[in-house]
């Protein structure tokens, strides 16, 4: 609703579990990963829901911590609109309550997750998300960056809603915004009209440091700029939005689909090209079922869309503290999410 205006909605309102930590981490459960969060979460009705979900998905939860102040699970309110979009509030509780002995245990459970897969020989990869504190993805991603050099470390922009530190941008391999949030980041207009624009402001974060820029533009598809050696030209690589298979419903997830996907190709050895044509697949799926944890697909679906060989890369492990999955990650958020349609007739 805009300021002053009260809508009505539709449709009663759905409980669902979610949040971009636990979403990312039940999605590289289901593409085949061996998947791990460290999360925060509050002594309450809501944390043992959302803990006995990503239990059911096999996630590895041992990292992660269950508040003792009093400070509830983080929860989130989600409107749909009638063609599927969605718009979210968050509130992060316990996830935005991080003591600095919390984040030394989660830079360390990703950092030793990574390294572990990666003697084993399989990939690696550290979703990390501005859910939680900045601060905390950038002790995970320091640490995880010394014991595991090759582990993929990817950091959703979406989440906090302000500035982002040079440190943290320089610190992770991927950045990763959906387009308005690059928007609000470079200050650039034009972005959900103009492709040109997009490169032109995702050129402007490998300018401040960042290695390679990830945005995902809904229907329009999405576009990875990677930063080249100096004189060579940044080539962007477009992936076009494959055709659901159902109706559109809800796109809450959609993004947590597409990023965990792209990190479990990624650190099993798919090329970029191929990364980019899985994620594509598993956003395209996950829009045609509501609810965030619940419209996920499995490996089997998401590899079939995109016409891909499931046997085609050697998967690993992944941690999630600030999302994480095909190797590492520090898991981040988790909240029980609020769904409801809204009309705006």
């Amino acid at each position: 609703p805009r300021r002053d205006e009260t809508l009505a909605g539709v449709a009663a309102p759905a409980f669902a579990v979610g949040g971009k930590g636990a979403n990312q981490a039940a999605a590289a459960a289901r593409l085949g990963a061996a998947s791990r969060l460290v999360a925060r979460f509050g002594r309450d009705a809501a944390g043992a829901r959302v803990r006995e979900a990503l239990e059911a998905e096999g996630v590895d939860l041992s990292a992660s911590v269950i508040d003792r102040d009093g400070t509830p699970t983080g929860q989130g309110v989600i409107l749909l609109e009638p063609d599927g979009a969605a718009t979210s509030l968050v509130v992060g509780g316990a996830n935005a309550a991080w003591s600095a002995a919390d984040t030394e245990r989660a830079a360390d459970a990703a950092a030793a997750a990574a390294a572990a897969a990666l003697r084993a020989g399989a990939g690696a990869a550290v979703l990390l998300q501005r859910e939680v504190p900045d601060k905390v993805s950038l002790a995970v991603a320091r640490r995880v960056r010394e014991a595991a050099p090759k582990a993929l470390l990817l950091l959703d922009i979406g989440g906090e809603d302000r500035p982002i530190g040079g440190a943290l941008l320089r610190a992770v391999d991927v950045v990763a915004p959906n387009e308005g949030e690059l928007e609000r980041l470079t200050g650039l207009s034009d972005i959900h009209s103009d492709t040109h624009a997009v490169v032109a402001a995702a050129q402007t974060l490998i300018d401040r440091g960042a290695r390679a820029v990830l945005v995902t533009l809904g229907a329009r598809g999405a576009v990875l700029l990677m930063r080249r050696q100096k004189g060579e030209q940044d080539v962007p690589l477009w992936q076009r939005a494959l055709l659901p298979p159902a109706a559109v419903r809800d796109a809450t997830a959609a993004g947590d689909a597409f990023r965990a996907a792209f990190a479990v190709a990624t650190s099993a050895g798919a090329s970029a090209a191929d990364a980019m044509r899985l994620a594509a697949a598993a956003g395209a799926i996950a829009v045609t079922r509501e609810g965030a944890m619940p419209s996920l697909p499995r490996r089997d679906e998401a590899y079939g869309l995109a016409g891909l060989e499931q046997e085609q890369w050697v998967l690993g492990e992944a941690c999630l503290a600030n999302d994480t999955e095909n190797a590492v990650s520090a898991g981040t958020g988790a909240e029980v999410t609020q769904q409801a349609h809204k009309d705006r007739r």
